[in-house]
């Protein structure tokens, strides 16, 4: 699969007919947010994207995945939730699946947010980026990423990495810490 994005490679996995691998993903992602929605998990979507992000990420280091890549996701959901929960328990914390008032009000992550609140707050971190980070963070996630690599100058891995960069200023923003000032213009 030499030549694709960790991304095409994912759909391919899911199945060589993009028509079939586009039914597949929506149905992955309906059962991934299932499973953190059974398990107590606030934004189950922001769980299922996590998955996915860590699947691709683990194919961009080509990780040697192969197969059953279904199987691989519930892997990294199952993994992921039990990490979050050690974490819970190591700082303290009330699990995700407690409605504890308090631990909401000192410790506002993401994780804890509606969907509503979560949505705002991303739309509010997107326009704290510079509106050509905005625009690129959105359209890698939307659009071909081939012909946006191409249409900005630069190699598929340049945009990888400059998309990475980008969704570390978002999570810096969504957990509160204050923006770094840019360097130049």
């Amino acid at each position: 699969m030499d030549g694709l994005t960790p991304g095409e490679v994912f759909l391919r996995l899911l199945d060589p007919d993009p028509v079939k691998a586009e039914e597949r993903y929506r149905s992955l992602r309906a059962k991934l947010a299932f499973f953190f929605a059974h398990n107590g998990c606030r934004d189950p979507e922001n769980w299922t994207d996590e998955v996915v992000f860590r699947v691709v990420r683990a194919l961009q280091k080509d990780a040697g995945v192969t197969g059953d890549i279904v199987g691989y996701c519930y892997g990294f959901a199952k993994k992921l939730r039990y990490e979050y929960g050690r974490a819970q328990v190591r700082d303290g914390a009330a699990a995700p699946e407690t409605d504890d008032a308090t631990a909401t009000r000192h410790n506002p992550s993401p994780h804890r947010l509606s969907p509503v609140e979560s949505s705002l707050l991303l739309e509010e971190c997107l326009g704290a980026l510079r509106p050509a980070d905005s625009r690129v963070f959105t359209e890698y996630f939307t659009a071909d990423r081939v012909a946006l690599a191409r249409a900005l100058g630069i190699s598929a891995a340049s945009l990888r990495l400059r998309v990475f960069r980008i969704r570390a200023k978002l999570r810096e923003c969504l957990e509160g810490k204050p923006p770094e000032e840019p360097h130049g213009g």
